[in-house]
């Protein structure tokens, strides 16, 4: 008996011993499907019989194709398969078909789908299309009001609440998005940093820029003094791609996320709701002259728009290469960073300073958004399927790119992914961002500091006064459209 006591006291202490050695690398969720679903009661509308082996026919960019199509080819893929338990439920729960119908990613997108509302031609029911162009383009009268579509709960959690109160007005909205997009939450903005770099330079390593992180102490200053401590000539006396820079970005979308990410709006609502524009104070200002320093002045920055390299992402290649210490990027790149040897950490945008109540993110301007034609022939089918879509969606394809794909697969450690949550749970919104083509490509007020930041000057001020009677003119054409 003795020796059996021993015995099992010797394993304990292995068993203690093994736990407390292992690594911090988070586990993944079970995915099973019972456990997805929970069992529970569906809160969507019940079949009809009228319903049964009709199409719903969607029509969406074909280089995004991964966000509707189920590939045989890619079997047991996590993502690949949550489509296709998502399309098979709507198809099974309402005996109805998915009509998916791949459009050219391009300028005339739109030609054939406005064609065929013109024409009275129900051909396509639901649109899924590139944010920016699409949301001003809803406000024509040829796309439904959600707010008044039969089938679909604005509340529901598949939808991004925060995104509908933000594009919408006097309760009208005829733009949509949440978990029916998958690249609404791969493009939510972040910094990716190279640990190795990190941990060779800094005496704290990457564990001092997690704990600020936090602390709420991960600021813009904070975040510049990192940078500054890892620039390097490598010996030709041409700084180039080959060099090394403790930061490398590119000065559109990545800009537009330091702008929100520091808190700052640029529409806001009145207590009567009505919508106005907010004028640059003194904390645009010093946000451009900092950004100014840290991108175009300061010798630390890679800046991919001056780049002689091809590439959307190649300021995530010096990331790669080991040329960058941090760079900015969307969750999404993460999928090529993980299939490489870097060690990258994920952090979200820097605040402006400790005083900010929160870290804010951005989901990019190209993620997919969702508008329906006014000629479909039965509001209530269409509604009913698209919420459908939605709740499957964010029931299976949802959870497995957040809780599978983005925390786990692609967020190498714990912090990495502690702070997936806090980006994904602090996404900013701004009316006058989500309809920004309505002033012209890149001319409203939401592309201000990114054209300082591109023109290399920070006469921010002056670029909005010179532009304000502009500005209100079409904000106050545009609300009026709000029907």
């Amino acid at each position: 008996m003795k020796k059996l006591i021993v015995l099992l006291l010797l394993l304990s202490m292995v068993l203690t011993v093994f736990v407390s050695c292992k690594d911090d690398t988070p586990t993944p969720p079970d995915n099973d499907r019972e456990q997805q679903t929970g069992g529970g009661e569906v809160p969507l509308p019940e079949p009809k019989e009228e319903y049964k082996d009709r199409e719903l026919a969607i029509v969406y960019r074909d280089t995004y194709g991964y966000e509707w199509e189920y590939v045989e080819e890619d079997a047991g893929s996590v993502i690949n398969d949550a489509i296709y338990e998502r399309n098979v439920s709507v198809e099974d729960r309402y005996g109805i078909v998915l009509s998916l119908m791949p459009n050219a990613n391009n300028y005339d997108f739109f030609v054939p789908i406005d064609n065929a509302i013109l024409a009275g031609d129900g051909t396509y029911q639901l649109v899924a299309a590139y944010r920016y162009r699409l949301a001003p383009h809803t406000v024509t009268g040829n796309f439904l009001d959600f707010y008044q579509m039969p089938s679909i709960n604005l509340d529901g959690e598949w939808w991004d609440r925060g995104f509908t109160d933000a594009a919408s007005y006097n309760n009208h909205s005829y733009v949509l998005s949440g978990s029916l997009s998958l690249s609404h939450m791969y493009t939510a903005s972040c910094i990716y940093f190279n640990q190795d770099m990190v941990n060779a330079r800094l005496a704290g390593g990457s564990a001092e820029i997690f704990d600020k992180v936090q602390n709420d102490a991960w600021t813009l200053s904070a975040f510049y003094e990192y940078v500054q401590q890892f620039t390097a000539d490598n010996g030709d006396d041409v700084w180039d791609e080959n060099d090394t820079y403790g930061f490398a970005t590119n000065d559109t979308t990545a800009v537009d996320a330091f702008l929100f990410g520091s808190g700052i709006d640029v529409s806001r609502r009145t207590a009567e709701g009505k919508i106005e524009l907010v004028p640059v104070d003194e904390k645009l200002i010093n946000l451009t002259r900092e950004l100014h320093e840290i991108i175009n002045t300061s010798g630390n920055t890679y800046n991919q728009s001056t780049s002689t390299v091809e590439g959307l992402n190649v300021h995530i290649g010096m990331i790669l290469r080991g040329n960058a210490a941090f760079s900015t990027g969307v969750l999404e790149n993460a999928s090529d960073l993980r299939t490489t040897e870097i060690n990258y950490g994920i952090l979200p945008y820097p605040k402006w300073d400790e005083e900010q109540d929160n870290y804010y993110s951005i989901t990019m301007d190209y993620s997919s958004a969702f508008a329906v034609p006014r000629t479909i022939e039965d509001e209530e089918f269409v509604g009913t399927m698209v919420e459908a879509l939605a709740y499957y969606s964010h029931i299976y394809v949802r959870d497995a790119l957040y809780d599978t794909v983005l925390k786990y697969r692609d967020a190498k450690d714990a912090d990495s992914s502690k702070c997936v949550d806090i980006i994904l749970e602090n996404i900013k919104y701004d009316f006058a961002y989500i309809y920004a083509f309505e002033w012209g490509d890149q001319q409203g007020p939401s592309a201000l500091l990114r054209t300082c930041i591109r023109g290399k000057q920070t006469y921010i001020a002056n670029g909005y006064k010179s532009n304000q009677e502009r500005y209100n003119t079409v904000l106050t054409a545009f609300l009026k459209k709000f029907i």
